[in-house]
């Protein structure tokens, strides 16, 4: 995952985080309501990582809390 920071007068982006999302091939992501949290879901790996999000900086947890899940395909918030 790779976190970018944008220019409010150019519009350009700067890369500023890059992290693992605990998975080998990331399908799918979405942030939860409060976007305090990331949960990635992981193909191949059969995964669904969890990471902390700080809304204020963007940045993300380096290290993802990784679970179990049979062919996770898409994250979804209801």
């Amino acid at each position: 995952m790779v976190v970018f920071a944008v220019d409010k007068s150019t519009g350009l982006l700067t890369e500023i985080q890059r992290v693992p999302t605990g998975g080998n091939t990331t399908r799918h992501f979405a942030f939860d309501p409060s976007r305090r949290w990331l949960l990635c879901a992981n193909q191949g790996s059969s995964t669904v990582s969890v990471q902390a999000h700080d809304p204020a900086t963007g940045h993300i947890t380096p290290t993802p809390k990784s679970f179990a899940a049979d062919t996770p395909m898409f994250i979804q918030w209801i």
